[in-house]
C-alpha cells in the first residue's frame, strides 16, 4: 500500500476545491450587489441578509452530491426549519410539496437563492395587517415536458414592492440564470423554469 493518494481520491480533492472557491466568488459577487443595489438603512441589513445567505446555502451545500449534483426536494425540506427559526417572531408557520428535482452545481445556487428572496418577500409583504400567516411553497411537474413550477403563496403585497427594489430585482436575476420566468400576484409568486 503506498502512501500517495489515488487518482480518484485527487478528482474529489479538485473537484472540491473547485466548488469551494466558485462558493466564494458567489458570495462576494452577491455581497457586492447588495451594497450597490440594496436599500439598507443600517450597515446590519446588508450583513444579517449575508449572514442568512451564506447559512441557506450551507443547508444547500448538505444536499449536493460527489458528483456536484443537489437534492432540491431534500433542500426545501430542509429549509423549512430554517424559515421556521428565522421568523418565528412574526408567528409565520410553513408548508411545502416538492416533487424530486435535482440540479447541477452551476444552476442549484440560483435556485436556492431566487427561492430565499420569494419566501423573504412573502414573510415582509405579503399578508399585510395579519400577524399570523402560513406561507406555502409548491414544486411541480408540469406533465411530461421539462418544465417546472415553484410556487410561494401569498405573493407579495404590491404596493410595498416595485421593480426597484433589491430582493424583486435578485429574484428576477436569478430566475434568468436558470432559464426561468417570474410572475408576481397577490395570490402568489410564480418561478416556471427549465432545468
Amino acid at each position: 500500500m503506498s502512501g500517495h493518494p489515488a487518482a480518484g481520491d485527487d478528482a474529489l480533492a479538485a473537484r472540491t476545491r473547485h466548488r469551494i472557491v466558485n462558493s466564494f466568488h458567489f458570495l462576494a459577487a452577491l455581497a457586492r450587489m447588495r451594497a450597490q443595489k440594496g436599500q439598507d438603512t443600517t450597515p446590519g441589513e446588508g450583513l444579517l441578509w449575508m449572514a442568512d445567505i451564506i447559512a441557506d446555502l450551507g443547508v444547500l451545500e448538505r444536499h449536493v452530491s460527489g458528483e456536484g449534483v443537489a437534492d432540491i426536494q431534500a433542500y426545501l425540506a430542509g429549509m423549512l426549519q430554517v424559515w421556521r427559526d428565522r421568523y418565528r417572531r412574526q408567528g409565520l408557520a410553513f408548508r411545502l410539496e416538492a416533487c424530486p428535482l435535482t440540479l447541477n452545481e452551476g444552476a442549484a445556487p440560483a435556485f436556492a437563492l431566487a427561492v430565499l428572496e420569494l419566501v423573504a418577500m412573502a414573510a415582509r409583504h405579503g399578508v399585510p395587517g395579519t400577524s399570523r400567516a402560513d406561507i406555502g411553497l409548491s414544486l411541480a411537474r408540469e406533465g411530461d415536458g421539462p418544465a417546472y413550477t415553484l410556487q410561494v403563496s401569498p405573493g407579495p403585497d404590491p404596493a410595498a414592492l416595485s421593480p426597484e427594489t433589491f430582493g424583486m430585482w435578485l429574484a428576477e436575476s436569478l430566475a434568468r440564470q436558470i432559464r426561468g420566468t417570474l410572475t408576481h400576484g397577490p395570490h402568489d409568486s410564480v418561478l416556471r423554469f427549465i432545468p
